[in-house]
């Protein structure tokens, strides 16, 4: 009976593994060909919502957003609350009936929100880098979507560190402009499409006249201000 016994916890346990191992590689692939962060979040949306079937969900990070489909004006006022607990608190907050749940005390009409909202911090490092709200008329699998959601941040943290690498390679780091290389591209590009077009072109320069000797009497520091 003893030998059974651990036989069968040993099944269950491989087939919980092998089962997470499936669900995280349907999730690679639908996230594999995430181009940017955008295209990442509208992914992760999407397989997640099919996934589990869920009503819909609601994730930012980085400054960017995604939604399954836009909410009611009810569901909003609730979406902001949600949001505000998790800035506060970093801490997941499960809300198992929204009509009388006491976060959400004094918003109208609840009845058309759905009745089961999670709220989920995203954490890299201990960091808060984004949020998700997840809605439901059915109890939630926290568990496969936290698994998707540890997975995703990854995914986030390595397109972000890209879009920085790609951001600093066409940028001057002292006036957060466009660098020398990337005004020519961006010009190129411009001038080719209003030729193409017939539109008129016009080019506009600016000079700091006696920059060098602002730079010599106050310093460099005083004129990195400056620029």
């Amino acid at each position: 009976i003893q030998h059974a016994t651990i036989a069968g916890r040993n099944a269950h346990f491989l087939s919980e593994s092998l089962n997470r191992a499936k669900l995280l590689l349907e999730f690679s692939h639908a996230a594999a060909h995430s181009r940017d962060l955008e295209h990442a979040l509208y992914s992760t949306v999407q397989f997640i919502v099919h996934k589990f079937k869920i009503n819909n969900m609601f994730i930012y990070s980085f400054g960017k957003q995604a939604r399954y489909f836009d909410l009611p004006e009810p569901a909003l006022l609730a979406e902001q609350r949600v949001i505000a607990h998790l800035r506060d608190s970093k801490s997941t907050l499960f809300i198992q009936n929204a009509a009388s749940d006491f976060l959400l005390q004094g918003i109208k009409d609840l009845d058309t929100v759905p009745k089961c909202i999670i709220g989920i911090p995203l954490l890299s490092a201990r960091e808060a880098i984004g949020h998700t709200i997840l809605y439901s008329d059915h109890p939630i699998p926290i568990e496969g979507i936290s698994e998707v959601l540890y997975e995703f941040v990854s995914v986030l943290s390595r397109l972000a560190e890209y879009a920085k690498v790609q951001h600093s390679a066409v940028t001057d780091t002292l006036t957060g402009l466009n660098n020398r290389s990337e005004l020519v591209k961006k010009t190129d590009d411009l001038l080719k499409d209003l030729s193409s077009r017939n539109e008129p072109i016009s080019v506009l320069m600016i000079d700091a006249d006696n920059f060098k000797k602002y730079n010599d009497t106050n310093g460099h520091p005083a004129g990195d201000k400056l620029l």
